[in-house]
């Protein structure tokens, strides 16, 4: 735990650290206008899905639909900041996605801080290029994890956690996957007696949340909502582009004339999705961060789709949860390299059109086992307030009594512990 001294000094220079990030971020965005306008080398730093949106805005401002524009696959609500950019000719809105990106930063900090660990994972990631470069591109997807982070810390709010994650579910379907944890920690919060309360207003909150703005987009939409933004994610099957361990048999199922084997065929992952996600709820449903974490990392290595665009979903949960680096660090290198491979093997497909399907296939199943080669290192440590004290040589008690004092540890407060607690974790899948 952080003393109280390094905590005052870091909330003293968070908001410097804040408007530093967010400058760096806002100062990509003209550097990237001035690369899309003479597109060097032929390449645009702008990603395509930002231009989708915009074109979806430019509909809209037309009196038009933006499902108009072809792979529009979003909720209208997301085109919505690109207004500004379609009437001002600005990039407003990845200025904003930028804001969102930095305050999900702070939601890190302050949901680690909850945990008992260093708030200072803000760090990690305000000053992180990975998302640096994707907000700064255009990608709105720190929008539905901010959400998703302030759900995890309303948690105790039972009303206020299911609204943001209604809300969140309606921009990104995948958020829906947290609903079960949160109503197990509310039915049982007391760990004595059954909450039903609780339960019931997150529930109901969160069918707000989700309904809400789902019902307004089908009222303006009607069907092509319905039709473009839900069932199509439902339906989707892309053998490309994709780390997915299902790539392959979804390839070769094209040419299947077996009914009832490509009904199999897409039946599995769904089936996958219903076993992995079942067992994380049992196996960390006492700790609903970790509960989090482990749903999304799964959700996104067993899904039929699963592109680097969806690994910012759980980074941040992963950021928040580990305390301690040097117990992921061997996996953590190992999924990079894994992925890595994966990259190059894919280039030789994609673009040389060299017959290497089984091998990337091969990649892909080394790539699944590094997801939760990371995800078993990353759940298995023990939090941050239920570790063991460190032992304390007799020669320098006098000089560590007076740091015990000031820090508030005593040692009725070690007496107190739960040796369950402090006995740590250990998934296995």
């Amino acid at each position: 735990m952080p003393s109280p001294a390094r905590r005052g000094g870091s909330q003293q220079h968070a908001p410097a650290i804040t408007a530093a990030a967010l400058a760096l971020r806002f100062a990509l965005v003209a550097v990237a206008s001035i690369i899309d306008a003479y597109k060097p080398l032929g390449l645009r730093y702008t990603d395509v899905d930002y231009d989708v949106l915009k074109d979806g805005a430019r509909a809209m401002v037309q009196g038009g639909s933006p499902f108009q524009r072809a792979t529009y696959r979003y909720s209208p609500l997301v085109s919505y900041p690109l207004l500004l950019d379609v009437k001002t000719g600005l990039p407003l809105a990845k200025l904003l996605f930028c804001l969102m990106d930095v305050l999900l930063g702070d939601a890190m900090g302050q949901l680690a801080s909850h945990r008992g660990a260093s708030s200072h994972v803000r760090l990690l990631w305000l000053f992180n290029p990975i998302s640096i470069v994707l907000c700064t591109r255009g990608s709105w997807d720190a929008v539905s994890v901010y959400l998703v982070l302030k759900a995890l810390l309303s948690k105790r709010a039972p009303v206020q956690a299911g609204l943001l994650l209604g809300l969140a579910t309606h921009l990104r379907l995948y958020p829906v996957i947290y609903a079960a944890p949160f109503l197990y920690n509310l039915c049982f919060e007391a760990r004595r007696r059954i909450t039903w309360g609780r339960a019931l207003a997150f529930g109901l909150a969160f069918a707000s949340g989700l309904l809400g703005p789902t019902l307004y987009a089908y009222h303006t939409y009607g069907n092509v909502y319905v039709e473009e933004a839900l069932l199509f994610h439902l339906r989707r099957a892309d053998h490309r582009h994709s780390f997915s361990v299902f790539w392959l048999p979804i390839y070769l199922s094209r040419a299947l004339q077996d009914s009832r084997l490509n009904l199999l065929l897409k039946l599995a992952p769904f089936a996958a999705h219903v076993v992995l996600q079942a067992a994380s709820l049992v196996a960390l449903k006492d700790d609903i961060d970790k509960c989090a974490l482990a749903q999304t990392l799964l959700f996104v290595a067993a899904n039929k789709v699963c592109t680097a665009q969806y690994f910012l979903w759980w980074l941040p949960l992963l950021l928040v949860v580990v305390d301690d680096w040097r117990l992921i660090l061997r996996p953590l290198r190992n999924w990079v390299l894994s992925c890595g491979l994966w990259l190059v093997v894919a280039y030789g497909l994609e673009f040389r059109g060299l017959p290497v399907h089984m091998l990337l296939w091969g990649c892909s199943l080394l790539f699944f086992r590094a997801n939760v080669d990371l995800l078993i290192s990353a759940v298995s440590s023990p939090p941050p307030e239920a570790k063991a004290p460190p032992q304390v040589r007799v020669s320098s008690i006098v000089e560590e009594t007076d740091s015990w004092t000031d820090d508030g540890d005593t040692d009725e407060d070690v007496d107190d512990e739960d040796p369950g607690e402090a006995s740590g974790f250990s998934l296995k899948l």
